[in-house]
């Protein structure tokens, strides 16, 4: 089953982590610096002084979110904290604000201001849309609908992310490496908190390193992930039966009605160890030590040489983004694949220091590879021979 789509561009997650959306966009001219103001719905009563002030909190947010994803006057402060780039679902280009010439641009309009009972907050739906020109301001198309909270501390607003709020019902399970909070939606699999236990000490031993906190939501499906991120719409919220994400903060968010999630617990370890890393070589140590979907690295490793098999002239050189999605059998990501394989390989001839050291190193993809000897010109063949050889199974 293929993982996760997802429409915002993150900065590691992703995650899940395709970073485009598969919708189609019409051409549009590129937008300027400050074109870009926040919409509010007639439906919405702007008599009300609160309404007033959560209107020119939100306004004032998308006008200064580009300026740092690590701290924002709007925002509350303890978010940061907690989740390091807490607007980092609506971080990209797409959702409104700034000059980004290459990037398609949603304008966020505000239709609609809930107040929480019992607390001095607010839900804040924006739909992101996309104007085809100036002189059709009634043609739109929906890129999505996002909630924020909003809250009143003294005489300032402050946004914070929805999670929080959408979430506080859930069970929470404190392990030793893991906080789990599980949705109502699901019991607990005791079994597969321990063997999520059995994975993080696997890994802890492959890195030589210490455990590392992490918050862990398990959402009954890749609907409710969206959902307690804050999306009420998201084009790709319906397109997978399992996937979920890695965050900043040390937070895995699975859709897979699962408490094990072995792959994204892997990118945590590499986002902390390594903050220099290649990303097609991460998604490739993930999935050799974590497997991909419900499947262990060796099952797809023989899926992989199947595919080598009856692809002879598929040019590996030519795909390097592991985002490309390209599956075979359905089940098996091949350029996530083909990077474990590579993994494989500098383990087995140049042993995992060198592997390590390669995830340290700040270089373009081709100048890594070749200090295991591997270039555009021989790496399938090496691939080929690797793949052909009893796999190393850590």
């Amino acid at each position: 089953m293929k993982n996760l789509l997802f429409a915002v561009i993150s900065f590691t997650v992703l995650s899940c982590n395709a970073n485009t959306s598969n919708i189609q966009l019409p051409e549009q001219k590129p937008v300027q610096e400050n074109e870009i103001t926040l919409e509010v719905s007639p439906y919405i009563d702007q008599e009300f002084e609160i309404n007033q002030k959560l209107i020119r909190t939100l306004s004032e947010f998308f006008k200064t979110k580009k300026d740092s994803l690590t701290e924002n006057e709007y925002w509350l402060p303890s978010d940061f904290k907690e989740f390091i780039v807490p607007f980092q679902d609506i971080s990209s280009p797409y959702y409104g604000g700034g000059k980004y010439d290459e990037y398609y641009t949603f304008y966020p309009s505000l239709i609609q201001i809930i107040k929480i009972k019992s607390e001095n907050k607010w839900l804040l739906k924006v739909a992101f849309m996309q104007k085809y020109s100036e002189e059709e301001k009634d043609t739109h198309t929906l890129l999505g609908i996002y909630n924020l909270v909003a809250q009143q501390k003294g005489e300032n607003i402050y946004l914070s992310r929805y999670i929080t709020q959408a979430t506080k019902e859930w069970k929470e399970i404190k392990t030793d490496y893991i906080t789990y909070k599980i949705t109502p939606l699901k019991s607990p699999n005791q079994s597969e908190i321990l063997q999520q236990k059995k994975d993080i000490e696997k890994i802890i031993n492959f890195f030589e390193t210490q455990p590392i906190p992490v918050t862990y939501y398990s959402c009954k499906n890749p609907k409710e992930v969206f959902e307690i991120k804050g999306f009420d719409y998201d084009p790709n919220m319906y397109v997978s039966e399992s996937g979920g994400f890695f965050e900043h903060g040390n937070i895995i968010i699975s859709g897979n009605n699962s408490e094990v999630y072995t792959h994204e617990m892997v990118h945590i370890y590499i986002m902390n160890l390594f903050p220099n890393r290649n990303k097609f070589l991460e998604e490739g140590l993930a999935t050799y030590i974590g497997g991909s979907g419900f499947n262990s690295y060796k099952w797809h490793r023989e899926k992989l040489k199947k595919f080598f098999n009856e692809n002879p002239e598929f040019k590996i050189e030519e795909h390097t983004n592991p985002y490309e999605g390209i599956y075979f059998e359905e089940e098996t990501p091949v350029l996530y694949l083909i990077p474990a394989l590579i993994c494989e390989r500098t383990i087995r001839l140049y042993g995992k220091e060198k592997l390590f050291d390669l995830f340290n190193t700040k270089a373009d993809l081709w100048d890594l590879l070749s200090e295991v000897g591997l270039t555009k010109e021989n790496i399938k063949e090496e691939l080929v021979k690797e793949i052909n050889l009893p796999p190393i199974i850590f």
